[in-house]
C-alpha cells in the first residue's frame, strides 16, 4: 500500500509476551497477528496465542487466519459485527467497531444476545426506525442509546441492531458469517454484561468465521 511506512524485527521470546513488548514499546495502536496454516492446529495456535495477547497487551488485538474470507467482490458489502451490552464496558469495542466501518464504508450490524427470550421476540432493523420495537422486545433502553452516542460521530456508518434469542457465543459467531470483522469485548461487568465475558471472546478467538477485533473493557 503507497505511503505505508514498514519496519521489520525479529525479537526472540515466547510469541505474546513479545508481541505485547514490541507493541508497548513502539506505542502501536493496534496489534494484528495471523497465521499461514489453514489446519486445526495453527488454528488452535493462533487463538491460544491470541487470548494471550489480549491479557497482556493495552491495545486492540486483532487476529487474521488464512481461511478467513477475502472476496474482493464481496468484501465491500461485508458488515463489521459487534456485540453490545449498553454498559459503559462496552464502549471501546462500539467505538473501535463503529470507526472500522467508517474506514471501509462498511455497515455495521450490532448484535445483542437475549438467551432467556423465545426466537420470536427477535427483531431486527435500523436503529433510528426501530429503536421503540426494539426495546419491547427485551433490549433495554441502554443499548440503542448506546449505539445512537457513538453513531452520531459517524452518520455515514448505515446500522442495524439485532436482538438475538441465542446464548451470547452463538449470536455472534452467528451473526459474523460474511463479516468482514467482529468486534468483541475481553470482559465486562454490570447488570447486562453478557456479551463481554472471557468465553465469548474466547469463543470468537478459536472458533470465529471471519476476522476478529478483541478489546478490554472500559471497566
Amino acid at each position: 500500500m503507497p505511503g505505508v511506512t514498514v519496519e521489520t524485527a525479529a525479537p526472540e521470546g515466547a510469541a505474546a509476551a513479545t508481541l505485547a513488548r514490541v507493541a508497548a514499546d513502539r506505542g502501536a495502536p493496534l496489534l494484528v497477528i495471523g497465521s499461514s496454516g489453514i489446519s486445526a492446529l495453527p488454528r488452535v495456535l493462533l487463538g491460544s496465542t491470541a487470548a494471550e495477547l489480549v491479557r497482556s497487551a493495552d491495545v486492540p488485538v486483532v487476529v487474521v487466519r488464512s481461511g478467513d474470507e477475502d472476496d474482493e467482490e464481496t468484501t465491500g458489502r461485508a458488515p463489521v459485527v459487534v456485540g453490545v451490552d449498553g454498559s459503559p464496558n462496552s464502549d471501546p469495542a462500539v467505538e473501535f467497531a463503529f470507526d472500522v466501518a467508517h474506514r471501509h464504508g462498511a455497515p455495521l450490524r450490532a448484535v445483542h444476545a437475549l438467551s432467556d427470550l423465545p426466537p420470536s421476540l427477535l427483531t431486527t432493523g435500523p436503529v433510528a426506525a426501530r429503536g421503540p420495537q426494539v426495546g419491547r422486545a427485551g433490549i433495554g433502553p441502554e443499548v440503542p442509546r448506546q449505539l445512537d452516542r457513538h453513531g452520531s460521530r459517524y452518520p455515514d456508518v448505515d446500522t442495524t441492531l439485532v436482538g438475538a434469542p441465542d446464548p451470547p457465543a452463538h449470536a455472534l459467531l452467528d451473526a459474523a458469517r460474511g463479516a468482514r470483522l467482529l468486534v468483541v469485548g475481553s470482559h465486562g461487568r454490570g447488570r447486562v454484561r453478557r456479551m463481554f465475558l472471557g468465553s465469548v471472546s474466547h469463543a470468537a478467538l478459536y472458533h470465529a468465521p471471519c476476522p476478529v477485533a478483541v478489546l478490554r473493557s472500559a471497566g
